[in-house]
């Protein structure tokens, strides 16, 4: 369904609007990381924890169970207050209150237990600490449907907002729309209206019902003339949210009890 599909940002041959969706959550997490420790939990090549490093934290630690992704992030993005090390998200090698702030993005539905993985991390934050976390909507998605075979669970608002409670005193949920979609979409169901308007719909007609959709999807893509920009991507409210279909990924702000 969407033509979004990566797993890991690499951070070569990603398209603007990829990368932009994925760094808007980190950007937004700057006024929760400032002069904080902070941990960022399954961080791959570490491009976002470096970003986190950079936009004000004090120190952040990155951990992956990649072998791989950590020798690229090691390599790339360490820093006099960035470092990457090796660890179960279920498991964190970590002392209780070990950190101010964790930021955990596109995680939670990748592990068999999601309830262990918030433990976990309740258990790392100091009291009166925050978690940052985001994860694919459900509800966005055909029944039955995954937004990637990687995934175990996946959760819709009302589903990720009952799990999150179990751990942290307050939730605050945030969404982000599908990259490019919006606007593709908008001007595709535009072209399909024009086309249909022509007297009595005949072109429209003469088109076959399979190419219909592809072809008004082809020409709003080619006229989709504004570029992709962070602030297009950037997390909103829930309350601003149109419908459930819109929400791509939801965000969360939840803090733990003093």
């Amino acid at each position: 369904m969407a033509s979004f599909s990566i797993e890991r940002i690499d951070c070569e041959g990603v398209s603007d609007s990829d990368r932009f969706f994925h760094e808007a959550r980190y950007r937004f997490s700057f006024p929760y990381v400032q002069g904080r420790r902070v941990l960022d939990v399954a961080c791959g090549v570490g491009y976002g924890t470096r970003l986190l490093a950079d936009g004000g934290a004090r120190f952040v630690t990155g951990v992956d169970l990649s072998d791989d992704a950590l020798r690229q992030a090691t390599a790339t993005f360490s820093a006099f207050n960035a470092s990457f090390l090796r660890a179960d998200a279920l498991n964190l090698p970590f002392r209780p209150g070990s950190f101010d702030a964790v930021v955990s993005f596109e995680t939670i539905e990748h592990l068999a237990d999601g309830a262990q993985f918030l433990r976990e991390v309740a258990r790392c934050l100091r009291p009166g600490g925050v978690l940052l976390l985001s994860s694919p909507n459900k509800a966005a998605l055909p029944p039955g449907c995954k937004s990637s075979p990687f995934h175990l669970r996946e959760f819709d608002l009302d589903e990720l907002k009952a799990l999150l409670g179990e751990a942290f005193v307050s939730v605050e949920l945030f969404w982000q729309p599908w990259p490019d979609r919006a606007v593709q979409n908008q001007r595709a169901a535009w072209w399909a209206y024009r086309i249909r308007q022509v007297p009595g719909g005949a072109l429209y007609r003469l088109l076959p019902k399979k190419w219909r959709g592809t072809i008004a999807a082809m020409i709003g893509r080619r006229l989709q003339t504004g570029a992709a920009s962070l602030s297009s991507y950037a997390p909103r409210p829930i309350a601003t949210r149109p419908t459930d279909r819109d929400a791509c990924v939801h965000l969360a702000v939840c803090f733990k009890g003093k």
